[in-house]
């Protein structure tokens, strides 16, 4: 019975400070140091489409991204969970060639002078 107690006044002081924390800035005399958190990624992700496709070969393309130095490229063989390198281009397009026939998922992510992107997946691409 003790635990609960306890716990419920933990959530009621919680509660009770956060209103606080809100009412603040409102208060006249009284100053926020609260800075405003950045929504936006500093690295923002290609928004990548299939260009084309062949036999053992598959294109891709993206549009500028703001911020861009380069791009990293890479793929994984499902089949058997193998990976290619790593590639870096300063292309917006990238064509993947000598594929043998499997299931491929592949990989794309900004790279800016502050750091690299999150990577967007193209998943589940049949190559015959």
């Amino acid at each position: 019975m003790m635990k609960n107690e306890i716990k419920q006044g933990f959530q009621l002081v919680l509660k009770l400070t956060i209103v606080l924390l809100l009412l603040v800035p409102a208060v006249p005399g009284i100053s926020s140091n609260v800075t405003p958190v950045a929504t936006e990624l500093a690295c923002p992700t290609p928004n990548v489409s299939k260009t084309g496709q062949g036999s053992g070969s598959i294109s891709f393309a993206w549009g500028p991204v703001s911020g861009a130095a380069s791009y990293n490229v890479w793929y994984v063989r499902k089949d058997n969970n193998t990976s290619s390198a790593v590639f870096n281009t300063a292309t917006n397009s990238f064509t993947f060639s000598g594929l043998e026939a499997g299931n491929y998922r592949f990989y794309f992510s900004t790279v800016c002078a502050d750091g690299s992107s999150e990577y967007v997946i193209i998943d589940e691409l049949v190559i015959c």
